[in-house]
């Protein structure tokens, strides 16, 4: 049976940073008249085109671009909930043009929130900010520990699934129970597709730094998901790691030549002029996490105390690293959520073959040319691609990626009383069970017999 034409399509381009998402989906919209809609948290903001390195005017082709430089540099950060409304209601007005949505960013947990129905767990907004949220309720305010023991007295089926260090998650599953006066477990267990699905995790571990630009206000969204919201089309946009890292670094020097480092300045002459009229700005979240400015900031107040050339100069250069080690982690993140997360959520919803991984490090010209020949048979309704056919690179990463998922087991929590440490995989408590430091501790200390085996033996089997 062929499949049929899209009634509602949308094209989705993830990837991680320097992949060249932006520009893939500017050749999208130019040949299949589309209009882009921005997925990326930090560019949501007004400004700071370097630091968050929007694609620059000239590079558009003067295609819209939605949800670009649109909320204000001390605004609260955007729930996955709110990006979902505000995203959602544009797309609709795309299609009303007659026009093809394109939504393109490397906030990955924004992308899977709008992708798929029923991700979002808590469907409600967040009205009240961080700050109205600790003032209301002050247990939330309070550090992991503190709000994990309270968070094992109210719910806890949801205590241990996290983390005892993951501070986000467990203060999370709290304000939902603060909120609704409902455990957080109960409301995962309802909003679960009838058929037998496991438990929701939480997707914005992306410890990605973006995704992670509030750590404390964002929504659990469902690892299970019912169906695809959209006829949808994914693009993985995708380099070779050690390649990437090159190009990473790079343009690092680039965006330092362009003007980043007057961005960061302007920045924090900004933070410290709100702080000089008693308002503390939140350096934690929002805006203020982007790559580069926590990394200059050693640089800017070298300025301003009138340090000498030697000391600038050294300066820039440990910020200039800084940078980039800090770029190239976020790329990694980026790509291990694609890996771990979208590629198993479209798994389960046997959407597979509607992801196709176009590898950027070949001819730029060589992957637009693919995703044209197939954006065109999605959207005439004709039979797409294998898309492990594409390339070898292909191939093998998504064998290797879905081999991976299919051992992902989202609530695994084991915690090694011996030794102290907490693991999430299976992988990682194997790992840990064979360290040297674990397989020392269970020896016994010379001269103190058998009894200190049986001791920690003893102490091992209780582990969690």
């Amino acid at each position: 049976m062929l499949p049929a034409v899209p009634l509602k399509p949308l094209i989705a381009v993830v990837g991680a940073t320097g992949t060249g998402k932006s520009q893939l989906a500017v050749f999208l919209a130019d040949n299949f008249n589309g209009e882009i809609i921005n997925a990326d948290a930090l560019q949501l903001y007004k400004g700071l085109p370097i630091a968050t390195n929007k694609i620059p005017v000239v590079e558009r082709h003067d295609i819209p671009h939605h949800l670009l430089d649109c909320i204000g540099l001390y605004e609260e950060p955007w729930t996955a909930n709110r990006f979902v409304k505000e995203a959602s209601a544009i797309i609709d007005k795309v299609r009303e043009k007659g026009k093809l949505p394109i939504l393109v960013g490397g906030t990955h947990y924004y992308t899977q929130s709008l992708l798929f129905e029923d991700a979002v767990v808590d469907k409600t907004e967040a009205y009240l900010s961080t700050k109205e949220q600790e003032k209301r309720w002050p247990i939330l305010g309070k550090g992991s520990e503190e709000m994990l023991e309270e968070l094992r007295k109210i719910d806890p089926t949801m205590a241990r699934k996290w983390h005892p260090k993951d501070t986000r998650k467990i203060r999370r599953s709290l304000q939902i129970w603060l909120e609704k006066g409902k455990k957080a477990s109960e409301i995962y267990a309802e909003q679960r597709p009838a058929r037998n699905k496991s438990d929701v995790v939480d997707l914005v571990e992306e410890p990605f730094r973006t995704a992670l630009f509030d750590g404390r206000t964002e929504p659990e969204v469902s690892s299970k998901h019912s169906s695809l919201r959209y006829d949808t089309l994914v693009f993985w946009a995708y380099r070779d790691p050690e390649a990437l890292k090159e190009r990473l670094d790079k343009r690092v020097d680039e965006m330092i030549t362009q003007g980043l480092l007057a961005e960061v300045e302007y920045m924090d002459a900004d933070r410290r002029e709100q702080r000089r009229h008693g308002t503390l700005v939140d350096t934690t979240k929002g805006i203020w996490i982007a790559i580069g400015y926590k990394e200059f900031r050693d640089y800017i107040n070298a300025i301003r105390e009138g340090a000498d050339a030697w000391r600038l100069a050294n300066h820039k250069r440990i910020g200039a690293d800084l940078t980039k080690i800090a770029t190239r982690q976020y790329a990694k993140r980026q790509d291990r959520w694609i890996r771990l997360k979208l590629v198993k959520a479209l798994a389960e919803v046997q959407a597979e073959g509607r992801l196709f991984l176009l590898d950027r490090g070949e001819e730029a010209t060589s992957a637009e040319t693919i995703s044209y020949g197939i954006t065109c048979a999605f959207l005439a309704g004709k039979p797409l691609l294998q898309p492990r056919s594409l390339s070898q690179t292909a191939s093998a990463i998504l064998d290797r990626t879905k081999m991976v998922a299919q051992n992902v087991h989202d609530d695994y929590v084991r915690h090694c009383n011996l030794c102290g440490t907490t693991v999430t995989t299976k992988r990682s408590w194997n790992d840990h069970t064979n360290s040297r430091k674990h397989k020392a501790l269970l020896r016994p200390p010379r001269n103190f017999g058998y009894q200190s085996r049986e001791i920690a033996q003893a102490i091992h089997a209780g582990d969690e």
